[in-house]
């Protein structure tokens, strides 16, 4: 400990230097609170946790942590302590830019994070402001939220997530008897969370680690999920099991406009087109394989491997791949549309989104929108079994106390929305992408959940009129300020670019057409990385090897025990538990196995080249 502040109000902040000093400021606000208690915003409380946890005992009941060291409350006598990096999504610097608060984060690079400080460190002036603006323009940021959703500390929200979950759960008071009807099984619901996955991410093998140059295109889809939400069709009815088990049974089923669900035992699987750009089916939500060709964690082929789908998935997978099969479980239901409940939150945040859209004063109404719009998803695909956590003294374990099953039985009491829709409103997704895949063909250089990169030309016309129809008639369209109609679901156009290249999912970079690079790597901060690799000589030095160095990709080492009294400069200071954070690089790779298959599928696309200019050569002559 060096220094604290605390913000009683924005004219007074309390600042200290020692833990006995907040230890005697925590015993005066309790006097002054009696048996109330004093809500207390931190941001980031997870990192503050570890050294509050090392000077006060929590017990289990003063914590809230859904995931170990994800601390959302915890409390210390009159104070409860709330996270407001969770409330937010938003770095401290991003919180007060975005509510425009008057004490603005100052700039982190001011303060020298890598200096020794001890409490009896002098403070320089900005040093002090800069500690001062923290708290301040969080106490700011934080009445400006409840002034923004009309909120007081009572009702104010968790997290972020909360504010959507609320707005959803009143929507859903009509619906409540069909979501307890509907509600899966725990057999369905082992199901379900194996077949759930998020967006399909991947790179084109053919053009992955070479930089593209020329005019690569992008096109995104407009609020895919919310589209998928108000266009489709999802199961309205229990489950029900299904007998006879056979691929013609299942196709069947889908044929008579059923939704279904099942697992699949698949037998010497190969893809159709050995050129296909995105293969579907995914190594990770396979229960077992063997004898695989891997492309970057895709089935390219495989003597066996078995996997629980739906019918989205299976229309999808039999386009792409040829096999034999077994079905071993199987379960289907009605189709219908979501409840309208969900569907007029999506229809109305997308509607408000679209209509303060860069309009002057409305910027906070539009973010506002924005994030609701696209929190709606995440509620259905929360795991309403998952167990608590157990706090003790730094030690975070599961509640063990009730089953899987019994949780789930006890999440069902208060459920207002089902596992199935979070898994059926990616799958829709995907099925959209794959139709943008198949318009950009051999073109497809990469595609991330609801984007398509790609070169050469690819007509979305009829692909597009089908969906305006149908976001029209679902009401998911709206006026932007121009008076101009903007439709879910429509694939947009980007900004082109002028070169592109991809090691491979999450990690790219390309040039806008002023030449300007950008980059995209997990872990890596996009500005700070995009100038190292600017830096090294541009795009050509994206290949595996190059570090990036002091580019925001940080490790976090807990120490969670007593280190003791250490003698520095004369004082005596006390260790307890803490937090190191250390920059670390990042060195771009690629495995063995994907090197080897990149090499394959470049020297087969040169052969394949070769036999096309000697076979119109041929028939030149």
């Amino acid at each position: 400990m060096y220094v604290w502040q605390f913000a009683l109000t924005e004219e007074l902040v309390i600042i200290g230097r020692t833990w006995e000093e907040f230890d005697h400021l925590v015993k005066l606000l309790k006097v002054i609170c009696g048996p109330h208690k004093l809500i207390v915003f931190v941001h980031n409380l997870s990192y503050e946790f570890q050294y509050l946890s090392g000077q006060h005992v929590f017990l289990n009941d003063d914590v809230f942590c859904p995931d170990a060291r994800k601390i959302l409350r915890a409390d210390w006598d009159c104070l409860e302590f709330r996270c407001s990096y969770y409330l937010t999504n938003l770095s401290l610097k991003d919180l007060t830019r975005r509510y425009n608060v008057e004490h603005q984060k100052i700039d982190g690079d001011l303060f020298d994070y890598s200096m020794q400080r001890f409490s009896w460190t002098p403070l320089s002036d900005l040093e002090k402001q800069y500690i001062i603006n923290d708290v301040i323009g969080l106490l700011e940021s934080i009445r400006a939220i409840m002034a923004l959703f009309q909120d007081d500390v009572y009702t104010l929200p968790l997290t972020a997530t909360g504010f959507v979950r609320r707005i959803c759960r009143e929507n859903m008071k009509p619906d409540r008897r069909l979501i307890q009807d509907i509600y899966p099984s725990y057999d369905v619901f082992q199901l379900l969370r194996a077949e759930f996955r998020g967006g399909n991410t991947h790179a084109n093998r053919y053009y992955a680690g070479e930089v593209i140059r020329g005019l690569i295109h992008s096109k995104d889809i407009a609020s895919s999920y919310p589209t998928v939400q108000c266009n489709c069709q999802y199961p309205i009815t229990a489950f029900r099991p299904v007998k006879n088990l056979s691929a013609k049974k299942i196709d069947m089923l889908i044929d008579r406009g059923y939704a279904v669900l099942f697992e699949v035992e698949f037998y010497n699987i190969h893809l159709r087109n050995k050129y296909s750009p995105i293969p579907y089916i995914p190594i990770a939500k396979c229960s077992y394989y063997n004898n695989i060709v891997n492309d970057n964690g895709r089935i390219l082929s495989a003597t066996e491997c078995h996997c629980i789908l739906n019918d989205i998935d299976w229309k999808i997978i039999v386009a792409q791949y040829t096999f034999s099969c077994r079905i071993t479980r199987a379960y289907y239901a009605d189709y219908g549309p979501l409840p309208d409940g969900l569907q007029a939150a999506n229809r109305e945040f997308f509607r408000l989104k679209t209509e303060l859209k860069g309009i002057d004063g409305q910027e906070l109404y539009y973010q506002k929108n924005k994030e609701l719009l696209n929190s709606i998803y995440g509620l259905s695909v929360q795991n309403p079994a998952k167990a608590s956590i157990l706090y003790e003294d730094c030690l975070y374990t599961e509640d063990q106390s009730k089953t899987e099953e019994e949780l789930l039985q006890a999440a069902k009491k208060k459920a207002f929305i089902a596992y199935q829709f979070g898994c059926w409103t990616t799958a829709h997704a995907r099925a959209a992408l794959e139709e943008g895949i198949n318009i950009c063909g051999d073109g497809l250089i990469y595609v991330d959940t609801d984007s398509c990169k790609y070169i050469g030309d690819a007509d979305f016309t009829d692909y597009n009129d089908r969906i305006r129809d149908r976001s029209t008639a679902s009401g998911l369209v709206a006026m932007d300020k121009k008076g101009l109609p903007h439709y879910g679901g429509v694939f947009e156009t980007e900004a082109d670019m002028q070169a592109f290249i991809t090691q491979g999912a999450k990690k790219y970079a390309y040039e806008d057409l002023t030449g300007k690079i950008h980059l995209t790597v997990s872990g890596v901060g996009k500005r700070a990385g995009a100038a190292a690799l600017e830096a090294a000589g541009g795009l050509d030095k994206f290949q595996p090897g190059f570090v990036f160095r002091n580019c925001g990709k940080t490790t976090s080492y807990y120490n969670d025990g007593y280190y003791g009294l250490y003698h520095i400069n004369g004082h005596i200071i006390d260790i307890p538990r803490n937090v190191v954070i250390e920059e670390t690089e990042y060195t771009l790779s690629r495995t063995k196995a994907y090197d080897l298959l990149l090499q394959d599928a470049k020297a087969f696309l040169i052969k394949s080249m070769e036999i096309l200019k000697n076979s119109t050569m041929k028939q030149n002559i």
